[in-house]
């Protein structure tokens, strides 16, 4: 039985930490496959700088996502709803 290698697939380069960060967004953003995630968190596991660089990159995503919103305020939505209602009565009419 083949034990599972400790880095991600190889994308040409024979520096698994090279590879790991060339799938860096792949991974923090969830599009990579299953089998690639499993190697790269087997190599996350041995690699303390590329671990520390992937949970950089993943709190930087979370702070991106949870701040820095602006509620747009009530009158500004309903003008926009407005707006897009009678865009959309004037299409169906024209149609």
């Amino acid at each position: 039985m083949t034990e599972p290698t400790a880095h991600p697939p190889h994308s040409g380069s024979d520096n698994p930490c090279q590879d790991a960060l060339d799938g860096l967004y792949r991974y923090v953003d969830g599009e990579m496959s299953e089998d690639d995630r499993r190697q790269l968190d087997l190599h996350l596991l041995d690699c303390v700088g590329c671990e520390s660089v992937f949970e950089f990159e993943v709190r930087v995503k979370h702070v991106i996502a949870t701040r820095g919103r602006v509620r747009c305020p009530d009158e500004v939505r309903a003008r926009l709803v407005e707006v897009v209602q009678t865009f959309s009565i004037e299409q169906r009419r024209e149609a």
